[in-house]
């Protein structure tokens, strides 16, 4: 059980940080076009 909750654990930390970078890179685009960057804050769905 600790085996797969530990999987688990790390499934869900891997999704956020993946959520995380997407958002960075998001901004990164926008402030490079110049577009406001609000749109990208929507990690409401997991």
């Amino acid at each position: 059980m600790a085996i797969s909750s530990s999987f688990l654990a790390k499934a869900k930390i891997d999704s956020l940080l993946r959520r995380i970078d997407s958002i960075i890179d998001g901004f990164k685009a926008d402030i490079s076009k110049g577009r406001p960057t609000y749109e990208h804050w929507d990690i409401s769905k997991d």
